[in-house]
């Protein structure tokens, strides 16, 4: 049923706006994961498959922290971030490249806030921790992990052995990136036969299955929700990816999950919006709070 945003506080609300995009919402701190609310990026590759279906200037004009987990265009939108108050306070990684700060700091915030991996940190007179984490790779990219009234939730976002594998157990809410189709690669190849192409780009979405899988088993999570592959290369001259670029899609994650008879319940953010711990009952709801109209179209200028 749909629900007032503001009507209880108390409970801890992860709330989906947009692609990589999540609100978190705890007594009166909003926090605001990699927001990319309009326009393209990527050169004008990628575009929302779906635009926000939530009046973006009012969570805006509310939030208290950003999260900022690298420095890709679908995450650092820097469009986006222009409507952002720059005395916001943003967190991001303290990379040894300084690759989200240079950008945050072109574009004029002022309360960045470089954390360091593996290090325990909490928001001032805020009964809530995070800690962020290294992408397992040669990547300037993270997740971040709340512990929040002692409720745990860890976003992994786009990264390969989060962590080296070393992570937090018996997760309630884990968030991961799950479609694939992020790469030029082999679609962009000439090189590759149009057969050879389809093969690579099956084992890459059964690739990505076996990664959700894993981080899954490893956190023991108790709620799985996928996002951060909500894109679509809707630019006319990229009809040929467009059509040919296979995604993992919801159903047959759930398929494949289902299979393997794990204990854990996926929640579609493209279907309801937002899982609420209700700190009455330590129960989970999942809940709409997002319009069901359309709020946006696309400026077919760009």
């Amino acid at each position: 049923k749909k629900i007032d945003a503001e009507s209880n506080f108390k409970d801890i609300d992860i709330r989906y706006l947009s692609h990589a995009s999540v609100q978190i919402l705890h007594n009166d701190t909003r926090i605001i994961t990699d927001p990319w609310f309009f326009g393209p990026a990527f050169s004008n590759g990628w575009w929302l498959r779906k635009s926000p279906s939530v009046d973006v200037s009012k969570i805006i004009d509310k939030v208290n922290y950003l999260y900022i987990s690298h420095n890709h265009p679908d995450h650092l939108h820097i469009e986006t971030l222009n409507k952002f108050d720059k005395n916001i306070t943003v967190i991001t990684p303290n990379f040894k490249s300084k690759s989200t700060y240079k950008l945050l700091n072109r574009i004029g915030f002022k309360k960045i806030f470089l954390c360091d991996f593996n290090k325990i940190y909490k928001l001032k007179d805020k009964n809530i921790y995070f800690t962020l984490f290294k992408s397992g790779d040669f990547k300037d990219d993270s997740g971040i992990y709340f512990n929040i009234n002692k409720r745990k939730i860890l976003l992994n976002v786009d990264c390969n052995n989060l962590n080296g594998g070393a992570l937090p157990n018996n997760i309630d809410v884990l968030l991961s990136s799950y479609a694939g189709g992020a790469s030029g690669f082999p679609l962009c190849f000439e090189d590759y036969t149009e057969i050879d192409k389809e093969l690579i780009l099956n084992r890459n979405k059964k690739a990505q299955f076996a990664m959700v899988l894993n981080l899954i088993k490893k956190t023991n999570a108790k709620y799985f929700i996928p996002y951060a592959g909500f894109f679509s290369e809707s630019a006319p001259r990229d009809k040929y990816i467009l059509t040919n670029n296979k995604k993992n899609n919801f159903n047959e994650l759930s398929e494949y999950v289902r299979k393997t008879k794990m204990n854990v319940k996926l929640v579609n953010f493209e279907k309801n919006d937002t899982i609420r711990i209700v700190k009455s009952s330590n129960k989970f709801s999942v809940l709409n709070q997002n319009s069901s109209k359309k709020l946006y179209n696309i400026n077919k200028k760009y």
